[in-house]
């Protein structure tokens, strides 16, 4: 729990740099939500540690389906 502590802010910062990523049209709309409403949901390091798993499944899945056009 200590160590979580101390990522806690860097964590919550992925929301603002995903809606800049979002603006560059670096990243879709559809994954700038899902990763705000995750990273809302995290309160504990056992809510990070699920988030991880969750976070690692979802990149997976998603290299090479990309279209590379987030407009």
């Amino acid at each position: 729990e200590e160590a979580f502590a101390l990522i806690l802010p860097l964590f919550k910062l992925l929301k603002a740099k995903s809606h800049y990523a979002l603006k560059r049209k670096v990243i879709p709309a559809a994954f700038r939500n899902w990763l705000c409403e995750h990273v809302d949901s995290v309160n504990s390091a056992r809510d990070f540690r699920a988030f991880l798993l969750h976070f690692e499944a979802v990149v997976g899945f998603s290299y090479g389906c990309a279209e590379g056009n987030f407009n």
